[in-house]
């Protein structure tokens, strides 16, 4: 992109891809902002344990299910749908509002003639791949030369479930690491930026026009 210095926002996964990006490229990124990073954090729970049980789980999850269902996660969607099926159906899995689904399907479509649409989605995005990593290396990784860090997080996690706790533990270790990372909550679901932006969108426009030191993290 040729970008020498940029703000980096994301959604769910797209958060990992930015810690990544900034540990691999270091005082490139101004602010990070993650909107609900946890279910994408959480996802590392198996990954980043060295007890058999764990390792047997994230190995039947990431290979051989996968593998076991190649043809599946490898065929593009075939269905073909109307749009006022496709907005139902988005507005249905994922607990929003037609007008809201609207707006998630706005990249998604392919016209195929005739009125109706193929889904452009990868069904590999589906799976959610990590890499087995301690969460040692992983607080690492969220906290050196870490930018100012904003995460908008769902105020409807739901705590009993293990994967939800461990992201909230990390989101806790890295805020108490890295003096820069702050953590609102708001209410709303994973999709929070669409269900709810009038709440989202202040913290994101004063977390951006606020001023910080040069101070990064305390790594």
């Amino acid at each position: 992109m040729t970008w020498e210095r940029f703000n980096f926002l994301s959604h769910s996964m797209g958060g990992l891809v930015g810690a990544f990006y900034n540990a691999i490229y270091p005082n490139t990124i101004n602010k990070i902002i993650n909107l609900d990073i946890s279910t994408a954090l959480g996802s590392f729970l198996t990954a980043s344990t060295t007890g058999t049980a764990e390792l047997s789980s994230w190995y039947l999850y990431l290979y051989d299910e996968y593998y076991g269902n190649y043809k599946r996660y490898n065929t593009p969607d075939p269905r073909l749908v109307t749009y006022e099926e496709a907005v139902s159906s988005v507005a249905r899995n994922r607990k929003v509002t037609k007008e809201q689904a609207a707006i998630l399907l706005s990249r998604s479509l392919i016209p195929a003639g005739d009125g109706k649409f193929h889904y452009s989605w990868d069904p590999k995005m589906k799976k959610i791949t990590n890499i087995t990593l301690s969460r040692d290396t992983l607080t690492h990784i969220f906290t050196r030369h870490t930018p100012p860090t904003l995460n908008v997080t769902s105020s409807e996690l739901k705590p009993e479930d293990p994967f939800t706790q461990f992201s909230v533990d990390m989101m806790r270790v890295i805020q108490e690491t890295a003096a820069n990372h702050e953590t609102v909550f708001v209410k709303g679901g994973h999709d929070l930026h669409v269900t709810n932006a009038r709440e989202v969108a202040p913290y994101v426009v004063e977390f951006l026009d606020r001023p910080f030191n040069a101070c990064l993290s305390k790594l």
